[in-house]
């Protein structure tokens, strides 16, 4: 149950960002309590239209194309939309153009909002307040593993989260701006790109084990019988030739023997015979190790670790060579073992676009034989992805977008580019980026009620989960059977057990 507030109504509209990729968004927050412009107001914004619009723009100079007299005559909520065309062209201050003259700022702005106020004034009254919640980073991240089978750091592409009272989870902190609109688009295009496409320029990502952390035992998740290191999850955007490379640093006296093995999903698949990187702290301690190896495309995990065969008498001792416990010995770094300081992944280098990857296995749940066949492909391949991603049943006001992308980008390309640029329009859509629950319309402050079950599924999968339902979730929630006290605790059972609850 929710209860009604008289919180600020949020409305969301999409805005187009970039002119060749996609639409994308835009959200305008304002308070339901926001009073109309005095008449002064709108008198002056009406000269202003008369003495920097309608002189260029009227049936003489623009033969018909764009009469802004004609339409201020008939009233600006008849022509609604025309108007709001106006409204971008000002708010990204495109008109006048730059060889006409333009009013000063504070005026220009005044003007904006007074048409605005103009069109929010006439508009049907639709009733019930929308909470928005955005997605934070940690949840868009998870949403876009299960979405799409991808593991992505989203510190790469989104900037940190606000925190209130210690939590970044808080709809009131999770706030919108433009330059986080542009991160959302940037983000889209490169994750559909390593998703179907691939990146074929090569790039680098370097790793930095925890400087509180021992590499002298074994570390969890690496093979039995092996000592220190790293693994990291990696996406690899192609198939193609990568280069590893490892820097070691606080190397102590040279061991004879040792070994550094390379593994990608508990694989071995390169081992070096460790030579003297150097005799003694301070004396050419720190060396590189690198190796070039082919790797399909996909989210792995990499290894790096030391076989853990030397184990060094000590005053006829067996010890155990901690590198921070030897810090105060009599001969500080004799016996220390070498460690990993730095691990870097670069390439793809030589790319080929994948055949196969687990975000394409996610994504192509059809592929088309023969042209006729795809249309219907691509309808089914993004009905299916925005229903997850949108969390709910989709319908063909949904979809009618997406196809719109998908054709773009099949107009100029293939199949699968034209997919690549419906993902991303998913991706930027506020039905992803926002979770929304509208209030019932005619319930008094204080007033409580049951949320629906499709917004019961998102506020449960994003508390246990922190990402999306998934399609179990969804399937009862569009047969309004999750709200029953039985399936309810059933589902909260299962989804306690399941490793994202974690």
């Amino acid at each position: 149950m929710t209860t009604r507030t008289n919180n600020p109504v949020f409305v969301m509209l999409p805005n187009p960002l970039t002119k060749t990729v996609f639409a994308g968004l835009a959200f305008l927050c304002f308070s339901s309590a926001l009073a109309a412009q005095p008449a002064d107001t709108s008198q002056a914004s009406l000269d202003m239209l008369d003495e920097y619009c309608v002189t260029c723009h009227n049936l003489d100079d623009y033969a018909g194309s764009l009469d802004l007299s004609l339409l201020l005559s008939e009233g600006i909520p008849q022509h609604a939309e025309t108007w709001e065309k106006v409204i971008r062209k000002l708010r990204a201050g495109m008109m006048p153009p730059p060889s006409e003259p333009r009013p000063q700022s504070p005026q220009y702005l005044a003007l904006t909002q007074w048409l605005e106020t103009e069109i929010d004034n006439a508009a049907p009254l639709q009733p019930g307040t929308k909470t928005l919640h955005r997605l934070n980073r940690n949840e868009y991240a998870n949403a876009i593993r299960d979405l799409l089978g991808l593991d992505i750091d989203p510190a790469l592409f989104l900037p940190q989260d606000t925190l209130a009272r210690g939590f970044d989870n808080m709809a009131g902190s999770l706030t919108l701006s433009p330059t986080l609109l542009e991160a959302y688009a940037t983000a889209a295009i490169n994750i559909a790109r390593t998703a179907i496409g691939y990146l074929n320029s090569p790039t680098e990502a370097t790793y930095i084990p925890n400087g509180d952390t021992s590499q002298n035992q074994h570390l969890e998740g690496m093979p039995f019988g092996t000592r220190g290191g790293m693994k990291v999850s990696h996406t690899f955007p192609a198939d193609g030739e990568y280069n590893f490379m490892i820097k070691n640093h606080r190397v102590g006296t040279f061991i004879p023997g040792e070994q550094l093995e390379l593994s990608i999903d508990g694989e071995r698949l390169h081992l070096w015979e460790y030579s003297n990187l150097g005799r003694g702290r301070g004396e050419g301690g720190e060396g590189d190790l690198s190796v070039v190896i082919p790797v399909t495309a996909g989210t792995h995990m990499v290894g790096v670790t030391f076989i853990a065969t030397q184990y060094r008498p000590s005053f006829g001792v067996i010890k155990q060579y901690d590198r921070i416990s030897l810090e105060n010995e009599m001969l500080p770094g004799l016996y220390n073992h070498p460690v990993i300081g730095l691990f870097k992944i670069q390439g793809p280098f030589n790319a080929t676009p994948p055949t196969d990857s687990p975000s394409m296995r996610r994504v192509f749940i059809c592929k088309p034989l023969e042209l006729a066949e795809e249309q219907a492909c691509a309808r089914n391949i993004l009905s299916n992805l925005a229903r997850q991603a949108y969390r709910r049943p989709v319908t063909e006001a949904d979809l009618e977008p997406l196809m719109a992308f998908y054709q773009q980008g099949r107009d100029t390309g293939n199949f699968q580019e034209g997919i690549e640029l419906g993902l991303a329009r998913i991706l930027t859509s506020p039905q992803f980026l926002v979770r929304a629950e509208q209030e019932p319309p005619g319930l008094n402050p204080g007033e409580t009620y049951p949320i629906s079950d499709m917004e019961l599924a998102s506020r449960m999968s994003f508390f246990l989960w922190s990402s999306l339902p998934d399609e179990e979730l969804i399937a009862l929630a569009s047969r309004n059977q999750l709200g029953e006290p039985e399936v309810l605790e059933q589902q909260v059972m299962r989804m306690l057990q399941d490793p994202r609850a974690n």
